[in-house]
């Protein structure tokens, strides 16, 4: 197989489209934790960022599974999703945020998340046969049982951004 067979080959395009979806939201958090006066949007962000990252977990796990591989790092995700929540509450409620330590936190978990995942899963794509590759690309498509029914907004047509 050619470098350029291989290379289109280790691409899982939904994979690459949450993550980009990843980095667009912890980055409007990231700025949008600046101003006082956009908690409800902060809110938001934080909403729309723990339903995708809840759609992504289980398509994730459910990619994992098909190439045969163990999610390693649930706990993790645990803890992402708890953060989550546990801001969203502390906003609603009133009570104080240590802002700059959530978007500390955000920005190592989603750097280190997404190569982490990447790299296993492409490097499972890569060498899958050609049932296993197929199912793998098309995760993003298909919609088993196991996975959560909601889909996550999209943050360019949510509104979320609209202050």
């Amino acid at each position: 197989m050619s470098s350029e067979g291989k290379d289109a080959r280790d691409k899982l395009p939904w994979l690459e489209r949450d993550h980009e979806r990843i980095r667009s939201l912890v980055d409007a958090v990231t700025v949008t934790s600046r101003y006082t006066a956009t908690q409800f949007v902060l809110h938001r962000l934080l909403e729309d960022l723990r339903s995708l990252s809840l759609w992504h977990f289980d398509r994730q796990h459910h990619a994992l599974s098909i190439a045969g591989l163990t999610p390693s790092h649930c706990d993790e995700q645990a803890e992402v999703l708890g953060r989550l929540a546990n801001a969203q509450s502390r906003l609603h409620s009133g009570k104080t945020l240590d802002k700059v330590e959530l978007v500390e936190f955000l920005k190592r978990w989603s750097e280190r998340h997404i190569a982490q995942c990447s790299r296993e899963l492409c490097e499972a794509a890569a060498t899958a046969s050609y049932g296993t590759h197929w199912d793998l690309v098309h995760t993003g498509a298909i919609y088993p049982n196991k996975l959560r029914n909601s889909i996550p907004p999209d943050p360019q047509t949510s509104g979320t951004f609209i202050v």
